[in-house]
């Protein structure tokens, strides 16, 4: 009983800690100065290294009139 009850206090514990590192990124591509054109976005939940790396990216970036924006909001 006792070992049962001290992996469930680690596994909440890894789970609270991992939560509040985890955001939800959204892209936003488009071509620039169109306006009838469509938007593409997607989302996607990142957590720990992966998260890190892309909050290191720029949050737009152009390469020629094709323009892509990234917004990342926490999960929780």
């Amino acid at each position: 009983m006792k070992k049962t009850i001290v992996l469930m206090s680690l596994l909440a514990l890894c789970f609270y800690s991992c939560k509040d590192k985890c955001k939800k990124c959204t892209y936003k591509v488009y071509i620039e100065g169109n306006t009838n054109q469509d938007t593409l976005e997607t989302s996607k939940n990142y957590c720990g290294e992966i998260l890190d790396a892309i909050e290191n990216e720029p949050k737009i970036t152009t390469i020629g009139t094709l323009v892509r924006e990234r917004e990342c909001i926490s999960c929780y």
